[in-house]
């Protein structure tokens, strides 16, 4: 039978994978998997949550450490990428908006197609 501290080791080990994993994930862009290796980080911490601190010996708590500043810069890439995307998709939309207010100057959509133009080009010949 496991010891807890054996657990823990086991445990932590798995989180220092799944963490890897995740840093690989979000270096990727794969959002999907992030999702998924996430998933399965909150399950691993909740079970070293349960064995409790006192399963914890010194060498655990260096590794729980630097597993904590490694997701802590994984965090920030995150939020970095996501402020970006951000700003794309206000300037997207900022686009569409100034689009729409200008597009009635132009005629109705189907005028400013290919084969609109093409039908008046016909019409004035």
């Amino acid at each position: 039978m496991e010891t807890p501290a054996q657990g823990f080791a086991r445990l932590l080990t798995a989180l220092e994978v799944l963490t890897a994993r995740e840093d690989l994930e979000v270096t990727a862009g794969d959002t999907a998997g992030l999702q998924r290796t996430q998933q399965r980080v909150a399950a691993v911490i909740g079970g070293l949550v349960r064995l409790g601190a006192g399963a914890a010996d010194e060498t655990a708590r260096i590794r729980i450490a630097a597993l904590d500043r490694r997701r802590q810069r994984t965090q920030e890439v995150m939020a970095a990428r996501t402020d970006r995307i951000r700003g794309e998709l206000s300037r997207v939309l900022a686009s569409r908006q100034r689009l729409a207010l200008v597009a009635p100057a132009y005629g109705s959509p189907a005028h400013s197609t290919p084969s609109g133009v093409r039908a008046r080009w016909m019409q004035r010949a």
